[in-house]
């Protein structure tokens, strides 16, 4: 599973969700017995680098995983091991605006079954903004499944927030020295957010599982933004942040 070798055309095609794939025709992982930890991470390159012209359909391809409840992901041969592709988005309607609502999504199957939508949670404080649900969404993403024991070596979270891909790959760990202040001497916004998706990468990397931030375009992530919109239209908004898990997915 080097890199395949598409057209862009034909790779827009490939990371596109689509409910008619037939999964008797894909190749499969290795089954993963049980998963068992490695050691910890140390030295953490979060950023999954590539050449920003080449779409990910190019790297990754539709595979049955190593679970032992086989299911499709996009998957990539990482030079540590089998990658996983998550796509993740945020929107927030009316951003700014007293009618501001905001939603995550959450997309890891080419076949789109148990794609994830979901309100971000008015969290007394904060503000709903796209900002806050690109974070929540990979927050999300990681908690989701148990993708080390599917046989994945690498999370990779896909994404066209910039924000996000700076903040985890090279600002994350100047603010955590400087207190939670940036540069310029003032609070980092989304503190709160910020710090959970560190847990959870940082608990992801205590196991041995590596986990990268590939920033996309914003054509490449149509699939993410449009679960994103669903969820910033569901009727009811939590008021504490709330866990979702893809049993049997």
């Amino acid at each position: 599973m080097s890199q395949v070798n598409l057209t862009l055309k034909t790779a827009a095609r490939a990371t596109k969700v689509d409910p008619g794939l037939d999964l008797r025709t894909l190749p499969r992982m290795p089954q993963q017995a049980a998963f068992s930890p490695e050691p910890p991470i140390v030295h953490r390159n979060r950023h999954f680098a590539t050449d920003p012209e080449l779409h990910p359909a190019q790297l990754f391809e539709p595979i049955i995983n190593g679970s032992l409840s086989p299911a499709p992901r996009w998957v990539y041969r990482d030079p540590v091991g089998f990658a996983v592709l998550i796509f993740t988005d945020g929107s927030a309607p009316y951003n700014g605006m007293p009618s501001v609502r905001a939603g995550c999504g959450v997309v890891f199957r080419p076949d789109g079954v148990g794609s994830l939508s979901f309100p971000l949670e008015r969290v007394p404080g904060y503000d709903l903004t796209s900002n806050r649900a690109e974070l929540r969404a990979a927050h999300a993403a990681l908690q989701f499944r148990h993708w080390g024991a599917e046989g994945f070596k690498k999370i990779v979270i896909g994404t066209d927030s910039e924000y996000m891909v700076r903040g985890m790959c090279e600002y994350c760990f100047k603010w955590k020295q400087n207190g939670w202040k940036t540069s310029n001497d003032e609070p980092v916004k989304n503190r709160d957010l910020w710090e959970m998706l560190i847990d959870e990468v940082e608990r992801w990397e205590g196991e041995g599982i590596h986990v990268a931030f590939y920033l996309l375009k914003r054509a490449w992530n149509i699939d993410a933004d449009a679960c994103a919109k669903a969820g910033a239209d569901q009727p009811n908004i939590p008021d504490q942040f709330q866990r979702w898990v893809g049993a049997g997915l």
